[in-house]
């Protein structure tokens, strides 16, 4: 590493990497001796030292590797510039190993364990084949780290394989990856692997949860008129108030006691609560904690197929990107026709905000699909306005205004608490 090496061959070693960004270009390579670009030379202080500097330059210009330009006058014992001669020969000189030649060994490396991966694993592999080669990082993956290269696309494999259904992370990490702690060391450069294939547009958290990566799965919290069998037991959710928390995994089998108003899911807990408190209905309410996991998709989708069509379906969240993604996230496990709740152009225009930091999410592609979500998406992106739900009074959902209208233009007067 240049940070080991003596300060001449750390200049030299900066030179032959600008090289390797682009080997093929007939432009000559320089590093200029400044102290933005040369640190080391000015670093070096003794007259010992920087005769020793001068020393290992001069001998790579003898074997015609690089051009020495130095200063004139009372200044010609200053070094002003290097040329690169030879970049191949640069780097035998430095004894160091040609990118493309690191890459040539890991890619004889990684198809010895995966011969025939996947495309998508396939394109991973090439794309961080290209950054090696000219001696980038890739994935956050330093060139020729083959070790952390081939961890990740285990991983990654293993997750699409759904090889992590009912373990914990550290679990499942462990038996797949033989390091119980490997997954969430990785868990940046999987979600940008992830949603590079499946433009998901969840952060490395989200993602996480959303796949069910998670140490163990958290209490979902509902209320409603319907009774959850864990067991040889039942446990009636209208009886607890002002809701019942349960681990999702520990739910077997959902009966409604009586046919419930509507099914509501609400994405933060301050909304959650309130409405569970101030709300006095016949509805289902549950707590979504931003994005479910598989657990708790399992039993949204059991509440849309225990109750009756004609009992409408509801989902109250932030009107942002982020609370978009969820939306269509929760359209897609369900049979029944959503709609939102008090998420509205009218109200994102009335009392809506900006952001204090800039939005960095992106839409996912699972948005396209539902127009009311991509209108507010529009809306968002032409106003750059955000609105948190906690900043609106809860009010009981109203029934849909037509059969497949998943937007209703409804609640809009209401006003922040």
């Amino acid at each position: 590493m240049p940070g080991q090496m003596e300060p001449g061959q750390q200049l030299l070693v900066k030179l032959f990497q600008a090289w390797e960004q682009n080997p093929g270009s007939s432009r000559r390579k320089s590093l200029p001796i400044n102290k933005g670009r040369a640190a080391a030379y000015f670093e070096t202080i003794s007259p010992e030292d920087k005769d020793n500097l001068h020393a290992c330059l001069v001998n790579a210009e003898k074997a015609g590797c690089v051009e020495l330009v130095w200063g004139k006058h009372h200044d010609n014992h200053l070094l002003k510039k290097i040329w690169l001669l030879d970049g191949k020969g640069l780097g035998k000189f430095l004894n160091l190993t040609l990118a493309k030649d690191l890459v040539s060994e890991a890619r004889k490396e990684i198809e010895a364990i995966f011969p025939v991966p996947d495309a998508w694993i396939q394109r991973l592999f090439e794309r961080v084949y290209a950054k090696w080669g000219k001696n980038q990082s890739a994935q956050r993956i330093n060139p020729s780290d083959t070790d952390s290269l081939i961890l990740l696309a285990k991983a990654l494999i293993a997750v699409q394989n759904n090889k992590h259904a009912e373990l914990d992370l550290r679990t499942f990490s462990a038996k797949n990856l033989g390091d119980s702690k490997a997954l969430e060391r990785m868990r940046e450069r999987f979600a940008a692997v992830w949603n590079e294939e499946f433009s998901t547009g969840m952060d490395a958290q989200e993602l996480y949860e959303y796949l069910g990566l998670v140490k163990f799965p958290m209490p979902i919290f509902i209320k409603g008129p319907i009774k959850v069998r864990t067991g040889s037991h039942w446990m009636p959710v209208d009886q607890a108030y002002p809701y019942l928390g349960i681990v999702p995994d520990a739910i077997e089998e959902i009966t409604p006691t009586t046919t419930p108003d509507y099914i509501l899911t609400i994405e933060n807990l301050a909304s959650f609560n309130r409405h569970c408190r101030e709300i006095e209905d016949n509805g289902i309410i549950l707590y979504t904690a931003g994005f479910m996991g598989p657990q708790s998709s399992r039993i949204v989708r059991l509440l849309d197929a225990l109750c009756e069509e004609s009992v409408p379906f509801f989902h109250w969240g932030d009107i942002d990107i982020g609370g978009l993604n969820i939306s269509a996230h929760i359209y897609s496990q369900i049979k029944k026709q959503a709609s939102l709740h008090l998420m509205t152009e009218d109200l994102l225009l009335k009392y809506g905000k900006t952001p204090e930091r800039q939005m960095q999410k992106r839409p996912s592609k699972a948005i396209a699909p539902y127009p009311d979500l991509v209108s507010l998406k529009d809306k968002i992106l032409a106003t750059g306005l955000i609105l948190e739900q906690e900043n609106i009074d809860p009010l009981a959902p109203l029934p849909p205004i037509a059969e497949g209208t998943r937007q209703p233009q409804r609640n809009q007067h209401l006003v922040p608490h």
